[in-house]
């Protein structure tokens, strides 16, 4: 009988690889629906536009923060980078949960 390892890689500290994979693929999305010449604001506010959209599919509170989580490492450097992309998640994200609960 043969065994095998699956090496799954390092987890990026604390953030597992399928949330690094799915950020880099919504900002891939974002990039795709604009020029190529679009300037980052531009890229951002695509950007938020996509995660907004999908914080609104959860039926329930607890996956909606799940959803929310799995964008935080998109979503907190726009408090400073982007902070009019960021506000406009963290609006969405709460009038989302009020609707929830």
């Amino acid at each position: 009988m043969t065994s095998f390892t699956i090496d799954t890689g390092d987890d990026y500290g604390g953030i597992g690889r399928g949330r690094i994979d799915y950020c880099q693929a919504l900002q891939d999305a974002a990039q795709d629906s604009l020029p190529h010449d679009a300037d980052q604001d531009e890229i951002d506010a695509a950007l938020a536009k996509l995660i907004v959209t999908d914080l609104l599919k959860p039926k329930r509170a607890d996956t909606a923060r799940a959803h929310l989580l799995r964008y935080w490492p998109l979503i907190a450097p726009m408090a400073h980078t982007a902070p009019a992309s960021f506000d406009f998640i963290i609006e969405n994200f709460a009038e989302r949960l009020g609707e929830l609960r």
